[in-house]
């Protein structure tokens, strides 16, 4: 009897050890995957702080060229203001057709330059001002009709604004505020932020056209007949809407013909002819007003068109297509054939946008059928 509890005690303190050792070796195998598990997370941290600096270290040396390519951009353009300043034209434009690289004109005559750089005058005073010609909205766009006589706005407000430019100008105290307050409004879907008027020559009445923000091109027909400062104006259904996937940036009428250019910051350019107008003006006002459009061509460009506009008579279709350092002009009657003119010289350089083209005029004749005068943006 005095034997079995020794024996009893002495398996329990066995059982003891040999649970320790199993709780020693599990602790020592917890601490070697800890330990592991840490090595893993070092040596991705590691690898990560490596990648990082690489990263920096690439940056570093990218910010340093943007720095150089800046500065020689800026002497560049302090050059461009002194040459301005000092009436120094620009070197010619270089050409380029759609099949073959680029061959300098070659042309030193000052009739063959395409950009001067004028006389550094500026106007600062305005001749006459127009007080919320769209209440509190601001005007986007603007344009004067072929003879000066009306002036088209567009704004925030969804409205087209015609008013009749000469009265504005007239000594009258109260001329600007009378031509206001007679001006015409059209309704629009959306804001207008191009606007484009047609000469008297193509259609009985003539004709507004405004690109809005929503992609559309509203036409209104105008009338000033009854009053020299009051004007009249419609919108004009069309039984073809002129639409765009993205914002209308130009829209440009052909002298002397029927056909409207529309652009878009889709990289479209619209070409529609408007084949008649119905338009039936009583007293102060339109009874009815319809237009019916057939699309001629749809040009599909490589980025937003900018600006554009018609040169010899319509024949040929200049645009600006945004990131490109050319001119396009697109030949419509030899089927939109396509010639780029450099507005570098030479060379891909883009470090400028055109906002709009203007054609030059000297006494009321084009100086050159294609020539403009582009309103740069450095």
């Amino acid at each position: 009897k005095s034997k079995e509890p020794s024996q009893n005690l002495r398996e329990r303190e066995r059982e003891r050890e040999r649970e320790k050792e199993r709780t020693h070796k599990q602790t020592k195998k917890m601490d070697l995957l800890g330990d592991l598990g840490a090595t893993d997370q070092l040596t991705s941290e590691r690898a990560e702080n490596k990648l990082l600096k690489q990263k920096v270290k690439d940056l570093t040396e990218e910010v340093h060229k943007l720095r150089v390519e800046n500065q020689s951009l800026l002497a560049e353009v302090e050059m461009y203001r002194a040459d301005a300043i000092n009436g120094v034209n620009f070197t010619s434009f270089s050409k380029t057709t759609a099949a073959g690289d680029g061959e300098a004109s070659g042309k030193e005559d000052s009739e063959e330059m395409f950009i001067s750089s004028g006389d550094g005058i500026y106007p600062c005073d305005p001749a006459v001002t127009l007080p919320s010609l769209h209440g509190s909205s601001n005007p986007l766009c603007c344009a004067l009709n072929h003879n000066d006589t009306v002036l088209a706005t567009g704004g925030a407000d969804r409205h087209i604004s015609l008013c009749a430019w000469g009265s504005a100008l007239s000594p009258a105290p109260d001329a600007a505020q009378t031509a206001v307050k007679n001006a015409a409004r059209v309704r629009c879907e959306a804001p207008v932020i191009s606007i484009a008027m047609s000469s008297d020559a193509a259609h009985s009445y003539p004709l507004v056209a405004a690109g809005c923000m929503d992609g559309t091109v509203q036409l209104a027909s105008y009338d000033t007949s009854s009053s020299s400062s009051k004007v009249a104006a419609q919108a004009l259904s069309l039984d073809r809407p002129i639409q765009h996937t993205k914002y209308v940036r130009s829209v440009a009428f052909a002298p002397s013909s029927s056909i409207l250019a529309s652009s878009s910051a889709d990289g479209t350019v619209r070409l529609t002819k408007i084949t008649s107008v119905s338009s039936a003006f009583s007293g102060d006002y339109f009874e009815k007003a319809s237009a019916e459009t057939q699309e001629i061509k749809t040009l599909h460009l490589s980025g937003a068109v900018e600006a554009m506009c018609f040169l010899e008579g319509g024949k040929i279709l200049c645009c600006y297509v945004r990131n490109t350092s050319y001119l396009s002009y697109f030949d419509l009657e030899d089927g939109c054939k396509l010639t780029k003119y450099s507005l570098n010289g030479s060379g891909e350089c883009v470090c400028f946008v055109c906002l709009n083209f203007i054609l030059l005029l000297c006494m009321h004749k084009y100086i050159k059928n294609h020539y403009v005068s582009c309103h740069l943006f450095l």
